[in-house]
């Protein structure tokens, strides 16, 4: 009898190490590749894909504090009627490098209806630093505060920086996972058809000329050109500190 349940044991121990290896592997090939599609550095999602996930009334309803005053403030506060909503930290590089060009699209479309927002995911008591650091990268556009970093549970988000281009209904017209470049042609594209949604009339007059659009899409473009495309090694380290 001890023969037999020997002989028995020596078969199926084997044979579920085997069936569980397999089902481990399965698991992990599928989560890597899940990992691999979402981490993506500066992965871009249209508005059939992530966004629809994201409740309009609950973008709306998103709050932050003002910098300036403290006091909290939604998208229906915006001065203008096309949004981009990015969120960063002072130790983030990333943030740092993306923020500049953010300035540039900023100054270049803010007359035609975009306003962006800068959100500072970083703690409580930072309110001055968060000011000194603004002003010492000549930032003009808003700057919102969030020490509860309610941006991530609202927007899901998996990190910083994070960029969402919205409008005050809470539509959501484009996701920017990760650093993106704010003055290639395809954002200006994205940009100028958001614009063109959102305020058909303001987007048609002369502050959107076809002249204006062909020279910055040509100089944009010429500026996708010279870029350095970064890889998804970098990933890894926005979001942490």
């Amino acid at each position: 009898m001890f023969k037999r349940i020997t002989s028995n044991c020596t078969t199926v121990i084997p044979s579920m190490m085997i069936f569980s290896f397999l089902i481990f592997f399965t698991i992990t090939l599928n989560l890597d590749k899940e990992i691999e599609n979402y981490y993506i550095f500066g992965q871009t999602t249209a508005s059939e894909n992530l966004e629809q996930s994201i409740p309009a009334n609950k973008v709306k309803s998103y709050q932050a504090l003002s910098l300036e005053n403290g006091k909290p403030l939604t998208v229906v506060n915006a001065t203008g009627d096309l949004i981009i909503l990015n969120s960063w930290a002072a130790w983030c590089i990333p943030c740092r490098e993306e923020m500049p060009g953010l300035e540039q699209l900023y100054e270049e479309y803010k007359d035609t209806g975009l306003e962006v927002i800068g959100v500072s995911v970083d703690s409580f008591g930072m309110d001055d630093r968060i000011k000194l650091f603004t002003d010492r990268m000549n930032i003009t556009y808003p700057i919102w505060h969030d020490p509860n970093d309610v941006f991530t549970r609202t927007f899901k988000a998996i990190g910083v920086p994070e960029s969402y281009l919205i409008d005050k209904n809470g539509t959501i017209y484009h996701t920017w996972k990760g650093q993106f470049n704010p003055m290639s042609a395809s954002t200006k594209s994205l940009v100028e058809d958001a614009i063109m949604k959102v305020s058909p009339a303001f987007a048609s007059s002369n502050a959107l000329s076809n002249s204006t659009l062909s020279a910055s899409t040509a100089t944009a473009a010429n500026q996708d050109s010279n870029t350095d495309i970064r890889t998804g090694s970098d990933i890894t380290t926005i979001g942490y500190p």
